[in-house]
C-alpha cells in the first residue's frame, strides 16, 4: 500500500473545516492546525479537498510504499477560504507535522462512503 498525508498548519480560518475525498471516498478532514494519514492501494486516484467555498482536486498516481504529503494551505479572500494545497517532501513534512495535532475522524452523515480503521482507498480501474 501507499500512504497519504494531509497537513494543515495554517492559523488564519481555523473554523473552516477541510473535506478530503480520495475518488469519491471521504478519508478524513482537518479543521486547524490539524493533520491525518490513510492507506491507499498503488495505482490513479482523484483526491479532492473541498471547503464550504471551494475545492481543489489531484490527479496523482500512487506507488506501492510510496509515501506522499500535501500541505493543505489556503487562499483567504473577503471571507471566502479555498484549499490551496501542495505536495511536499518528507522532511517538509516533518517539520510540518510538528506544528499541528493528530486528528481522527469522529463520524460522517449516513449517506457517505467512509474509509475507517485500517481501510483502505482503492485506486481507479486502469
Amino acid at each position: 500500500m501507499a500512504s497519504v498525508c494531509m497537513i494543515r498548519t495554517a492559523r488564519i480560518a481555523m473554523a473552516v473545516t477541510f473535506v478530503v475525498r480520495d475518488n469519491d471516498m471521504l478519508v478524513g478532514a482537518t479543521r486547524g492546525p490539524s493533520y491525518f494519514c490513510y492507506r491507499a492501494e498503488p495505482g490513479r486516484h482523484r483526491i479532492a479537498i473541498a471547503s464550504d467555498d471551494g475545492e481543489q482536486r489531484f490527479d496523482v498516481t500512487l506507488e506501492l510504499r510510496g509515501r506522499y504529503y500535501l500541505d493543505l494551505g489556503l487562499l483567504y479572500r473577503l471571507g471566502f477560504v479555498v484549499p490551496q494545497g501542495r505536495w511536499i517532501d518528507e522532511a517538509d513534512a516533518t517539520a510540518l507535522v510538528q506544528r499541528s495535532e493528530h486528528q481522527v475522524l469522529q463520524g460522517a452523515p449516513a449517506r457517505e462512503a467512509l474509509l475507517i480503521g485500517t481501510d483502505v482507498a482503492g485506486a481507479l480501474a486502469p
